[in-house]
């Protein structure tokens, strides 16, 4: 490394240590100053996905879509976890009629949206 880039980095860790920062540089060639421990980078594990993107939301679309205010749609859930498809097409009726314009429930195999608004 030029000497320039030393002394420029050795101005900047003296303007750091003078500020009482807490800091850790470094260098290309490998040369550490000061003691700031650094963690090590975290890995992300991505979780399975129970469907495949979209599946729930073509299941219950048809159904929405020609819901009015007043209307009542019976949703069958097939093999998906109740409480999974209630959650996703509740998502969506606030998404499209905004928040509490719709209620929703788990009934006989189904589940039921009323459309409020």
């Amino acid at each position: 490394m030029s000497d320039l880039r030393n002394e420029a980095i050795k101005r900047a860790v003296l303007l750091l240590q003078a500020s009482k920062a807490k800091f850790k540089v470094i260098t290309e060639e490998g040369a550490e100053y000061d003691d700031l421990v650094i963690a090590p980078p975290v890995t992300v594990v991505k979780r399975k996905r129970m469907f495949k993107t979209g599946e729930l939301q073509a299941h219950y679309k048809p159904y929405l879509d020609k819901l009015e205010p007043g209307d009542l749609a019976s949703i069958p859930i097939l093999s998906y976890p109740p409480e999974s498809l209630r959650s996703a097409i509740t998502a969506a009726a606030c998404n499209r009629w905004g928040k509490g314009s719709a209620m929703s429930c788990i009934r006989d195999g189904n589940v039921e949206l009323l459309r409020l608004q």
